[in-house]
């Protein structure tokens, strides 16, 4: 999982560890791991989803946030698609 490789990297092994430590001086489960930071990347989504509502509204949002499949179009709905075009959105035009 791509997620707990970014958090390791952010700092040291000493500290990753340190922030997965159990009550009793062991270190976490791989799952129990997984699912915390899981939880972290969501409640980002969720901020970005809001954030996206706040900045563009009406048709602007309709225009970005949109994609079409079969010559119909949607508007993206998951969280983590809305997160990605955010992403592209406010780091355009790339370097």
């Amino acid at each position: 999982m791509q997620f707990i490789v970014e958090h390791y990297w952010k700092g040291t092994l000493e500290e990753f560890w340190a922030s997965f430590m159990r009550d009793d001086s062991r270190y976490s489960l791989y799952t129990v791991i997984a699912a915390a930071l899981w939880a972290e990347h969501e409640a980002e989504y969720a901020a970005t989803v809001c954030l996206t509502h706040e900045q563009y509204c009406g048709p602007v949002y309709t225009k970005y946030f949109s994609y079409t499949k079969r010559e119909k179009t949607f508007l993206m709905e998951k969280p983590s698609a809305i997160h990605k075009c955010y992403y592209n959105l406010s780091h355009w035009p790339p370097i």
